[in-house]
């Protein structure tokens, strides 16, 4: 433990500081959040970014790794930057837009060799706000950040037809906001992510589990190690 004395007496400890500074979020808008639409499982949506999750309780690596992509998210690339959009009961916050072009920037410890698809659903829902808001947008890019290698990609993502995307949002929005009024989680939908999932060992069977190809992450924060 590193302390110092404080202004007022008594010692101070910096890392509980630190870790405290670090923690403090701007309070969230209440309503469904774009974030919460990218995922193509609605189960996980609900228990991820509805529902409140008391057994969720993040360890130091996991608070600087959400710190510092908070971040990254606030330094401006184009002239507009963390631009607020509401749609039809839906939230979001595009990092950055200027002249039809939709900037959006995640961290990463590896960047893929594309963009991946829970990301470029995020990108779209955007584009498709920023339209409804009467705004142009040409073109589409994610930037991929790896915190560990200090690098740095820019992958364009070929932007399905609005209608489509709409439809889509419309849908798990719906999905969603029942869930959030009846307390009743949505129905799995087994894909990637669910090994990475906290609340997997609730969700999958045995026999489900042993297809995951099970290894242990960071997430795994509900259960002893």
């Amino acid at each position: 433990m590193m302390k110092i004395e404080g202004r007022k007496g008594g010692n101070i400890d910096l890392e509980e500081k630190f870790l405290s500074a670090i923690t403090r979020q701007p309070k969230r808008r209440s309503g469904i959040h774009v974030t919460a639409l990218r995922e193509e499982c609605m189960k996980m949506s609900y228990l991820y970014h509805v529902k409140e999750s008391p057994d969720f309780k993040p360890n130091k690596k996991n608070l600087l790794t959400f710190w510092i992509g908070r971040e990254l998210h606030k330094t401006p690339i184009l002239a507009q930057n963390e631009l607020i959009l509401d749609w039809n009961g839906i939230l979001g916050s595009c990092d950055d837009y200027e002249n039809g072009v939709l900037v959006d920037k995640k961290t990463c410890t590896s960047i893929p060799s594309q963009a991946k698809d829970q990301d470029a659903r995020q990108v779209e829902y955007y584009a498709l706000m920023l339209k409804k808001r009467g705004k142009i947008v040409n073109r589409v890019y994610i930037l991929y950040i790896d915190i560990n290698n200090k690098d740095f990609v820019f992958h364009r993502v070929k932007v399905r037809p609005y209608d489509e995307i709409e439809a889509e949002m419309i849908s798990k929005r719906d999905i969603l906001q029942k869930a959030k009024e009846t307390g009743v989680i949505p129905p799995r939908t087994l894909n990637w992510k669910c090994k990475y999932c906290y609340h997997r060992f609730e969700c999958l069977n045995e026999k489900e589990l042993e297809n995951l190809e099970y290894r242990e992450i960071d997430y795994e924060l509900n259960r002893e190690k």
